[in-house]
């Protein structure tokens, strides 16, 4: 199906969300009559071609070739592809960065991501639940603190 790439500068672009890695795409979608709702369920995305980024115009228009499974009432539709590619998919990036991450690469010991709370308790105890647990001789927050004798 052909349609106008202009009308669709999100997804033309390739503007990938900073935040959550989601972005936009031109995809077929088609009509579910049970939801009354459009959707791409039975759709097997196969190539979007968008035109000369040069050669725009109002008469511009790209295409998409879907194969489906189902017949219906299709048209093209700009939707959310999710950080791991899948059109309408469920992932996002974590605050670490991660696409479907729980937040855990980059959280120190207190379960906050970029604390600057390391989970290695400065070598000198180890993390329990939310806190460091010091090794004698030791305390402070992260165990960073020597005792005094």
């Amino acid at each position: 199906m052909s349609f106008n790439a202009t009308a669709m500068a999100e997804a033309w672009a390739g503007t990938i969300n900073p935040f959550d890695g989601r972005r936009m795409t031109a995809s077929c979608v088609r009509w579910d009559e049970a939801s009354a709702l459009w959707t791409v369920a039975q759709i097997a995305h196969v190539d979007v071609v968008w035109p000369d980024t040069a050669a725009v115009d109002s008469a511009t228009s790209a295409t998409v070739t879907c194969t489906v499974t189902a017949l219906g009432l299709f048209a093209v539709a700009e939707v959310p592809v999710d950080c791991a590619g899948t059109v309408r998919g469920p992932l996002v990036r974590d605050l670490c960065g991660v696409c479907g991450g729980d937040n855990g690469t980059c959280s120190g010991c207190d379960g906050a991501p970029h604390s600057g709370r390391s989970k290695l308790c400065s070598g000198h105890g180890r993390c329990e639940g939310l806190v460091c647990l010091c090794d004698p001789g030791y305390y402070g927050v992260m165990c960073q603190v020597e005792t005094c004798t």
